[in-house]
């Protein structure tokens, strides 16, 4: 067995309308972000945990690609395994 890799991963809210939602799903699966978090209510407010890295390349993609319409939001760091 491999031994397993801690990262340092950013904590990101999402907010979207549930047809956004449906839109971003493919996004975030191809991005290799990690829904930590979901709440699915009037609106859809999830939490990805993407790689420190990344999430500023991330954050801007996903803003284009929702041509704003999505509020996304650093909301803090996690540690955890990649």
């Amino acid at each position: 067995g491999g031994t397993a890799e801690v990262g340092e991963f950013s904590l990101i809210s999402v907010k979207a309308g549930y047809s956004e939602y449906q839109k971003l799903m493919p996004l975030i699966s191809a991005s290799g972000a990690k829904i930590k978090d979901s709440d699915f209510g009037s609106d859809v407010r999830l939490t990805l945990m993407v790689i420190k890295s990344d999430s500023e390349r991330f954050i801007a993609d996903m803003t284009d690609a929702t041509n704003g319409r999505v509020l996304f939001e650093l909301c803090g760091e996690i540690s955890d395994f990649i």
